[in-house]
């Protein structure tokens, strides 16, 4: 979403309305995906949509959004996001849903991301725990949200960046994320093995 028309990229963006941002970015997504029922076009990420106007460090840096912002105007347009993203039935799993907010007292953080568990929970969608953000200590996995994702019983998968895939060629590592997951969250058996061969 757009919040200063100075970033230099406004093109990129439909506005400072979250709603009419989530409508507009949602559509968008299943256009770019096509309706072919075995081939995708393109299978985009949402969280690309979550205060992504910053050009460098965008995913492990400030996009100095303040907390008001983050929780009144961006989360639930997130959330929605997810949500219309699963209603399509092309997504396999939520990539990292963690990576977008990290403030676990905010009460509406709490509620947004349960909201998503919820629904990934009846749809029976999966949600990545990142293996590359685990090995390297990023903010995130974020305990807080896996915890919420344990009430709900979600299932989990643990993936990888695009950039880095050779993370899940690390047994250790793995290992080490399979058991902390583990003692959060159901993760179906054949995770492990459908996603090294």
């Amino acid at each position: 979403m757009e919040r200063d028309p100075r970033w230099g990229r406004t093109e990129e963006a439909y506005g400072e309305d979250p709603i009419l941002t989530g409508k507009l970015s949602s559509n968008l997504i299943k256009g770019m995906q096509g309706y072919d029922d075995f081939y995708l076009k393109l299978v985009p990420a949402p969280k690309h949509f979550y205060g992504n106007n910053n050009e460098e460090g965008r995913i492990y840096c400030s996009s100095s959004i303040d907390k008001r912002n983050k929780n009144e105007y961006y989360l639930k347009a997130y959330v929605d996001h997810c949500i219309q993203g699963i209603d399509t039935g092309l997504y396999s799993y939520i990539a990292h849903p963690d990576l977008v907010y990290y403030d676990p007292d905010s009460k509406l953080y709490q509620e947004e991301m349960s909201r998503l568990c919820a629904y990934a929970k009846e749809k029976d969608m999966p949600l990545e725990f990142n293996l590359l953000g685990f090995m390297s200590g990023r903010h995130y996995p974020n305990e807080s949200f896996w915890k919420i994702a344990s009430k709900y019983k979600n299932k989990a998968i643990i993936g990888f960046d695009a950039h880095s895939p050779d993370a899940l060629l690390k047994d250790d590592i793995y290992q080490q994320a399979f058991n902390y997951l583990s003692s959060l969250v159901k993760i179906p058996r054949s995770t492990r093995l459908s996603m090294r061969k």
